[in-house]
C-alpha cells in the first residue's frame, strides 16, 4: 500500500514536471520517466538486497543450527534456540517455522512449508536437502554441517567474485564520464568554433542528438554495470538511474 502511494505521488510529479517545467521536450521526457521509475527501481533494489541478506543469514542460522545440534539438542529444540538469533531479514519466517513447529507440525513438513515461502534458489534447495534428511531417518547433524559447510563455501567464493568484478563496474563509470566529457566539450568548444568560422552547424540538433545517445548509453551502462558488478540487473537500475541523472544535469547545466 505505502509502495502504491509513493508510485502514485511519483508518477504526478512527474506530469507536473512534464507539463511545468521549461525545459526542452527531451528533457521533460526524463523528468517524466525518471520520476515514474524511481520508486519501482528503488522496490526492486531492496527486494534483491533482501533476498541476498535472507541467504547469508540462512547460512548462519545453518551454521548455529548445527553447533546446537551437536550438543546434544533435539532439532526442534535447537531450532527454537537458533530462531532467537539476531536475525532481521529471516525474522518473520523463522516466527512462522517455530509457530508451525509449536502447533505439534513434524520438522519436514514445517521445513518444506519455509521454503515454499522462499524466493531464493539456494534456500529451497537447502530446505529440500533437509526435510529429505529429516523424513528418510539419516543424521541430520551430518547432513547440516556438509550443507553448512557447502553453503558457506559457496558464500565466500561469491564474495570473492563480487570484490573482483567490482573494477569493472567502476571502468564503465569511468568510460561514460569520459563519453559524457567529449559530448559536453563537442556542444561547448568543437561546435561553436566550428559555427564561429562560418561552418553551417545545427547546434539545436546536435545538442539534441548528443542528448539522447547520452541517455541511450548511461541507462544500458547503468544495467551492465549492475550485471556485473553483483549479478543483477535489478541492481543495475539504480546505476543506470545514477548515470542518467548526471547526463540530465550535465545538460541542464549546459544550457546556461
Amino acid at each position: 500500500m505505502i509502495f502504491l502511494v509513493l508510485q502514485l505521488i511519483s508518477i504526478f510529479a512527474g506530469i507536473f514536471a512534464f507539463l511545468a517545467l521549461p525545459l526542452s521536450f527531451d528533457q521533460r521526457i526524463y523528468l517524466l520517466v525518471l520520476f515514474s521509475a524511481l520508486p519501482v527501481s528503488l522496490k526492486l533494489y531492496l527486494d534483491n538486497s533482501n533476498l541476498r541478506r535472507k541467504e547469508d543469514e540462512f547460512t548462519t542460522f545453518l551454521r548455529d543450527l548445527t553447533l546446537n545440534i551437536r550438543t546434544g539438542m533435539s532439532i526442534t529444540k535447537a531450532i527454537e534456540v537458533t530462531a532467537k538469533g539476531n536475525y532481521r531479514a529471516l525474522r518473520r519466517d523463522l516466527e512462522s517455522l517455530m509457530k508451525n513447529l509449536h502447533l505439534g507440525m513434524p520438522v519436514e513438513r514445517a521445513f518444506e512449508i519455509f521454503g515454499k515461502e522462499q524466493k531464493t534458489g539456494n534456500i529451497k534447495r537447502s530446505v529440500s536437502v533437509i526435510s529429505i534428511a529429516s523424513r528418510s531417518g539419516g543424521r541430520i547433524g551430518e547432513v547440516l554441517s556438509l550443507l553448512t559447510s557447502e553453503l558457506l563455501r559457496v558464500r565466500a567464493n561469491r564474495a570473492e567474485m563480487e570484490a573482483s568484478l567490482h573494477v569493472y563496474t567502476a571502468s564503465l563509470y569511468v568510460i561514460y564520464f569520459t563519453f559524457l566529457g567529449i559530448v559536453i566539450l563537442s556542444l561547448t568548444k568543437l561546435l561553436p568554433a566550428m559555427a564561429s568560422a562560418d561552418i553551417k552547424v545545427d547546434l539545436p540538433y546536435y545538442t539534441q542528438l548528443l542528448f539522447r545517445s547520452s541517455m541511450i548509453i548511461a541507462v544500458f551502462s547503468g544495467l551492465i554495470a549492475g550485471k556485473m558488478g553483483h549479478g543483477s540487473i535489478y541492481k543495475g537500475s539504480i546505476h543506470a538511474l545514477v548515470m542518467s541523472l548526471i547526463c540530465f544535469i550535465s545538460f541542464f547545466v549546459l544550457q546556461f
